[in-house]
């Protein structure tokens, strides 16, 4: 794993995830769009939609939905940053992170946090 030179914020993490969950139209921000968030911010891969650039303006205002435990897990973060919107994560924090977003991933790989459609 390469650390980015530059310091990664995680509300840069959160902005770049809802914004890989649009491009792919998903109905949920799940630990997946926050691990290739931070790929991306650490310059590791680019962002590509699964199938063709979609534009924020094309999905009629709707926005996905933050995955409950990728929420709990973000607001534990923020709270450890002390609420400050602009604090970056060290090398540490960000790979405490990493861990914590597999770790959700591995519980659960489908992102649907166990529910079951409809």
């Amino acid at each position: 794993m390469s650390e980015s030179s530059e310091p990664i914020r995680l509300t840069d993490i959160l902005t770049n995830a809802a914004a890989l969950a649009d491009l792919d139209a998903a109905a949920t921000i799940s630990a997946g769009h926050l691990l290739q968030a931070i790929d991306v911010l650490r310059g590791e891969s680019r962002s590509a939609p699964a199938e063709r650039p979609r534009s924020p303006l094309g999905r009629g205002g709707r926005r996905a939905v933050v995955e409950p435990a990728v929420r709990t897990l973000s607001q534990h973060w923020f709270a450890q940053l002390g609420r400050d919107p602009l604090a970056t994560l060290s090398p540490a924090q960000l790979d405490a992170f990493v861990a914590d977003l597999r770790a959700l991933e591995e519980h659960d790989p489908e992102g649907d946090m166990g529910m079951s459609p409809g």
